[in-house]
């Protein structure tokens, strides 16, 4: 027994050698491939495209069983027996960040001790989950700021990363680079949120997956089977995560769609801003679409990555009704709560004692609700940008022509005359 555990113990010091050296240095060039934001985010989807992804019908997740959940838990998880304490050894968010890696290496060492104390008839278990609310977009829109104070809440627990962008960009990565891509490796990002859901006697804790690109990006919409020889997506991701998850909560900010467009532009990529380059960039766009518009549907043109790769600037995704009639039609209604960030702004505990009634959470403490209003915006304009804008008032007036239309279908598709973005009221 003692020579076991000795064996053990010497296996699962290879597994953290192999993480901490041999892994940092063989994921170094795709670590750089992994940094999906603004102008890199562009390389990396050409770079995809010239390998035609394709998910066969047997990789298709949704061919995949669901777990079975537990019913006494609020969050979606269940048990799965430990086979070996090297599971996340093949993992690419390994690398992204120390904090995951430290964290990684911790959970390797507790399956692994998990393991000595029994025998090979009786292997170990240990709880797995799914988020159970997704704060699904959108880009520059208060997400991050957002994220932060809501996991003040006593029942809300974080996964590894605010935004593993898994369902829109990864699984797509780790499909050119492996021929395979297994939830699994989205799954493990939450293992360490599922301790405290474990721990917690009610069960009553649940995680998140704040990626802003969930609601929008679907830009690999044609490696779904059946979907490759179409105009537009019939199988979008959403169906993916109704599929394994179909009770989950989905909050979404909207941010008047000029403002989140250039506020988008300053915050990503390293190129020399101005005002000046954003109003070329927006009379670009504008004429592709327009241009897109005319000789297809609306949906097309919204879902047509390569039209959103020739843009110089985000402009699809202020398109938000288009991706939100699509999530209606998947997810029932009463499952989102949609929030204007200009409203959040205006009062963040408003707008929290609303999600927490949505999420069916108790309320906070006064002691809690001082720290979430205390904590310091998230995300601000960087330094090197500040002294840029206010928008030209032409480049305004142009967008606002762009968006008036879409802003309305909006307006009709929730029933709230505040997301027209006429003027600055709260809704």
């Amino acid at each position: 027994m003692i020579k076991g555990k000795k064996v053990l113990l010497f296996c699962i010091l290879s597994v953290v050698i192999y993480i901490v050296f041999i892994h940092n240095i063989s994921r170094k060039p795709f670590q750089a491939q992994l940094r999906l934001k603004g102008n890199n985010k562009r390389i990396d989807i050409v770079e995809l495209r010239r390998h035609q992804l394709q998910i066969t019908k047997e990789n298709d997740l949704i061919e995949r069983d669901v777990p079975r959940y537990l019913l006494n838990y609020r969050n979606p998880c269940w048990l799965e027996t430990i086979h070996s304490a090297g599971v996340y050894i093949d993992n690419p968010y390994l690398s992204l960040t120390e904090n995951t890696q430290k964290e990684m290496i911790r959970l390797t060492v507790k399956w692994g001790k998990l393991l000595s104390k029994t025998n090979s008839s009786t292997k170990p278990k240990r709880l797995r989950c799914l988020p159970y609310v997704y704060v699904a977009g959108m880009p520059k829109s208060g997400t991050t700021d957002f994220y932060r104070r809501l996991n003040v809440h006593p029942d809300i627990v974080k996964g590894q990363r605010k935004e593993p962008h898994w369902w829109t960009r990864m699984r797509f990565i780790e499909l050119k680079r492996t021929n395979h891509s297994s939830i699994n490796i989205y799954i493990d990002l939450f293992d360490g949120a599922a301790e405290k859901i474990e721990v917690d006697k009610s069960h009553s804790k649940i995680t998140s997956d704040s990626s802003a690109s969930t609601l929008w990006d679907n830009d690999f919409w044609r490696s779904f089977p059946g979907n490759a020889n179409l105009d537009e997506p019939e199988l979008l991701n959403a169906h993916y995560i109704h599929h394994f998850t179909p009770d989950i909560k989905i909050i979404v900010l909207l941010r008047n769609p000029i403002e989140r467009l250039f506020s988008d532009y300053l915050y990503f990529g390293k190129l020399n801003k101005s005002v000046e380059n954003f109003h070329e960039r927006v009379v670009d766009t504008i004429a592709l679409y327009e241009n897109c518009f005319k000789n297809e549907t609306l949906r097309k043109c919204a879902y047509d990555s390569k039209l959103g790769l020739l843009s110089g600037v985000r402009l699809r995704i202020g398109l938000y009704w288009v991706y939100l009639k699509d999530w209606f039609r998947i997810f029932p209604v009463k499952n989102f709560l949609i929030i204007r960030s200009e409203d959040y702004k205006r009062c963040v505990l408003c707008v929290f004692k609303k999600v927490f009634r949505f999420l069916g959470l108790k309320k906070l403490d006064k002691v809690k609700e001082r720290t979430l209003i205390s904590l310091p915006p998230a995300n601000t304009r960087k330094d090197a940008t500040r002294n840029i804008g206010p928008i030209m008032n032409e480049t305004y007036a142009l967008l606002q022509k762009f968006y008036q239309p879409h802003n309305e279908e909006l307006v009709k598709l929730l029933n709230r005359t505040a997301f027209n973005w006429s003027d600055d009221t709260l809704d």
